[in-house]
């Protein structure tokens, strides 16, 4: 079959024909996926044999055929086809962190220069989206069919890995959850630690954009109803991943170990706090905001403002990886951000943000991130260092 060519009439039939006939042909795949490559053992009776059977029928033993489903993945999906022209076809990187970093941020930037170039107004509909969604089932379907073909098929074609990164250049809510129910399946269903990039690179979509929603969309040329458009609609992209976290958090604590040892957390969570400070300086304040004791400037604090929403998001994911957590804290003498571990610095810095600068629901957010670091503490030393805080944060507003 492969000498007479028949991979490349499979992959044109499927390329060429009309959505009618994809998953029909799509089918094909799945059954060539499966064939064996080697002569079958000698037939052994025995109680059970005919359930093994069917178990190993369904188990990837020719992942080449699958070449087909990353080629078309590669020729249709939009962000790949212009990563590919600028860089000659290069297939993308998504095992080094700082590649997969750099591809995400290509992709946010690539969905603002496409999908929101004319504000919240949809692109026009792309001819490919059904064999899009087609693929991506195809790949679902392979992935729960046996145990171990999500580690056979995802190291070797990255077709979730890919569908994760171009999420936000995707405008159709459907196709996303489908993407975010496929990585729910395998960390909980099939993948056990095997789902380490796709989790990294969702947790980098997810604070790509966050820092997007921080940093503002002055640069786009939009007016401000379409800028506030686009803003919600980045909104909605951000929740439907936190969601998602959520659930995988409470329910695997694996989940939060990969965020935490691969450092996911440590390479995003200073930069959303140093957007969190530049965004808060540009907050408009009223004129009885602000007033001076003992020739101390204080400010009161503010019922509501537009960055509470994205703040509340990231300490919902933040909530549960605390939960998951070690080490947050260090025996030190002072409550100080100085003498705190990083990542109990950035907790700190982000509950002083919220209560200082953002409003209620972004500071009780934050609080619930202390509360959970709190009960996380395993030494009264620990402990003592976060009543300490406590008490800083109670003194100012005395």
């Amino acid at each position: 079959f492969d000498k007479a060519g028949g991979y490349q009439v499979l992959h044109y039939a499927i390329e060429n024909s009309g959505n009618r006939h994809t998953k029909q042909l799509l089918e094909l795949v799945m059954m060539l996926a499966r064939c064996k490559t080697s002569a079958p053992k000698a037939p052994v009776s025995g109680v059970g044999r005919v359930d093994e059977d069917k178990e190993t029928a369904m188990l990837v033993t020719n992942p080449a055929a699958f070449d087909i489903v990353e080629d078309l993945v590669r020729k249709t999906l939009p962000l790949l086809v212009e990563y590919d022209s600028e860089l000659n076809g290069e297939k993308p990187d998504v095992e080094n962190d700082e590649n997969m970093r750099e591809l995400v941020l290509y992709s946010m930037n690539s969905a603002l220069k496409g999908r929101f170039a004319n504000g919240a107004t949809p692109p026009p509909e792309n001819g490919d989206q059904g064999i899009l969604d087609e693929l991506l089932v195809t790949t679902l379907q392979m992935y729960s069919d046996h145990p171990e073909n999500y580690a056979i098929l995802e190291e070797r074609h990255r077709i979730l890995s890919f569908y994760l990164v171009a999420f936000p250049t995707f405008e159709d809510g459907s196709l996303k959850v489908m993407i975010l129910k496929t990585l729910e399946f395998v960390l909980t269903g099939v993948a056990g630690n095997g789902a380490i990039i796709p989790t990294k690179i969702a947790c980098q979509v997810f604070f790509t954009l966050c820092k997007t929603l921080l940093i503002g969309l002055e640069d786009m040329g939009l007016n401000s109803q379409e800028e506030a458009a686009v803003y919600k609609k980045l909104l909605v992209d951000a929740y439907l991943i936190c969601r998602t976290f959520e659930k995988l958090l409470e329910f695997d604590s694996r989940v939060g170990q990969i965020m935490i040892e691969g450092d996911v957390l440590s390479a995003n969570l200073p930069d959303v706090l140093e957007n969190f400070a530049k965004a808060t300086e540009a907050l408009p304040s009223g004129e009885n905001d602000t007033f001076q004791v003992d020739d101390k400037n204080f400010r009161l604090p503010r019922e509501s403002t537009s960055l509470d929403r994205v703040f509340a998001a990231v300490c919902r994911v933040l909530r549960l990886v605390v939960a998951e957590g070690s080490g947050l804290s260090s025996p030190r003498d002072s409550f100080s951000d100085e003498n705190d571990s990083p990542m109990a610095s950035n907790v700190n810095t982000l509950i002083l943000t919220a209560i200082h600068e953002l409003g209620d629901e972004a500071a009780v957010a934050a609080l619930r991130v202390f509360d959970t670091k709190m009960s996380s503490q395993s030494s009264s030393e620990l402990m003592s260092l976060d009543m300490g805080f406590i008490m800083h944060m109670l003194n100012h507003f005395a």
